[in-house]
């Protein structure tokens, strides 16, 4: 290293030149050091020149080359056409609490050395933005410095363009984990960045009360990023889930002048549907729970979509039917993270609905019910008519083929064959009392 200083303090006058190989060097904006930097740095008076230099992140390479000023007095209008640009190739990034994952594109670093804006474009792979997990005003989502939170950054971010590419996620822990593409324009600081744009979720899952909702497919849906609000997007999204509903058997007196109840035979369980509950958000995302619009089909009220989503397995073991509460649980908890699993296999074989349930299976030789599990694609072709395939795996059950028809919220035609000989056509009515 050949570095000369000359000029006053306020403003010193720095020529020379460093040579570096296989150096260590840690920078602000990466939460590891750069390890192997080699490369030239040429000290020009007012500015800092870099012909082209080197480093390794993790796995990733890391290039720099162009010219940046020292101090704010110099003329950095001069520099634009040669700014100092950094290339970032499949870099493995870890900024806690902020994002984690694959990281590649360019640079554009203006300003000074001494307080840099960083611009350019940076594209995001296989990696998840977390949008924090204990922020619940929009002050604090914004991004604004709370009490543990170090000094402000001096690096400013300038138009700093972020693309979403593939698998990249949307978190917020533990309530919801969306894929995301498109892409946003970041202003603010490292410690306080503030997005702005609109993306679009094509994946994903809520989980709301013991249930893990998925994003109905066939509609538009986004996250809204302001500068105001920060890491606390406006969510617009419409979600779906398929509910275990069970209905038991009515005790009833004996004869109508007894207060006698007539015994209820153990085999008989009651009956066990599913309902489709869907769950409208538009709101910040901090703000989940005061934002949700809850719909269901076959029609329920809120109060009841709500125990189905919770209560359901508390509310049938006050009936004393175990059988119905075990396929409750099993339907409603146990199986909510193998359903998401089925639903993107589903969605990947161009399947509208692909779910997996507990049901109850009745032996008519025997006079046994046994909990079994079943499995239903459905094909929807309008919002009132649908057709779909099932099977029950716990019986030697044939592969049944569905139709469903609608007619309003009261009456709803089914129709069923195992094309062997076993049929039914019935005529459904609800009322809700």
């Amino acid at each position: 290293m050949n570095v000369e200083v000359q000029g006053t303090l306020n403003q010193p006058v720095v020529t020379g030149e460093a040579i570096v190989k296989n150096a260590t060097l840690q920078a602000e904006a990466l939460p590891e050091p750069l390890t192997n930097v080699t490369g030239t740095v040429e000290f020009n008076g007012d500015r800092i020149v870099v012909p082209g230099i080197t480093g390794q992140y993790n796995t990733g390479e890391v290039r720099s080359e162009g010219t940046i000023p020292i101090f704010a007095t110099q003329a950095a209008q001069q520099l634009a056409t040669n700014p100092l640009t950094v290339s970032l190739n499949d870099l493995d990034v870890d900024l806690e609490g902020r994002y984690q994952g694959g990281v590649s594109g360019n640079i554009i670093i203006t300003g000074t050395a001494l307080s840099p804006d960083i611009g350019g474009k940076i594209r995001l792979a296989n990696g998840q933005i977390s949008l924090g997990e204990t922020e619940d005003t929009p002050t604090a989502a914004a991004g604004s410095t709370a009490s543990n939170t170090t000094e402000e950054s001096p690096i400013e971010l300038a138009s700093l363009q972020l693309i979403l590419g593939d698998d990249v996620q949307i978190v917020r822990q533990p309530l919801l984990s969306f894929e995301a593409e498109g892409d946003l324009t970041i202003n603010g600081t490292l410690t306080n960045p503030r997005p702005q744009g609109v993306v679009r979720l094509v994946g994903g899952q809520v989980n709301l009360f013991t249930t893990q909702f998925t994003l109905a497919r066939g509609e538009e849906q986004t996250a809204r990023f302001t500068p105001k609000r920060g890491l606390d997007p406006i969510l617009d999204v419409t979600l779906v889930a398929i509910i275990p509903e069970t209905t038991g058997i009515q005790q009833v007196p004996t004869s109508p002048l007894s207060g006698e109840i007539r015994d209820i035979p153990i085999t008989s369980f009651g009956s066990f549907r599913t309902v489709r509950v869907q769950a409208a958000v538009q709101g910040p995302a901090s703000e989940l729970a005061q934002n949700l619009e809850l719909t269901s089909d076959p029609n329920r009220s809120e109060a009841e979509i709500v125990t189905l989503l919770g209560g359901s397995f508390i509310n049938t073991l006050g009936r004393g039917d175990p059988a119905l509460g075990l396929a409750t649980i099993a339907g409603s908890t146990l199986l909510n993270n193998l359903q998401g699993t089925i639903t993107q296999l589903g969605e990947a074989l161009g399947i509208d609905q692909l779910r997996l349930f507990p049901t109850i299976v009745t032996d008519p030789t025997e006079n046994v019910s046994v909990l079994g599990l079943a499995v239903e694609a459905d094909f929807i072709i309008t919002n009132d008519f649908s057709v779909s395939l099932s099977r029950v795996f716990a019986a030697d059950d044939a592969l049944r083929y569905n139709l469903i028809y609608r007619l309003n919220d009261q009456f709803v035609g089914r129709a069923s064959t195992n094309l062997s000989g076993e049929s039914r056509l019935l005529v459904e009515y609800d009322a809700r009392f």
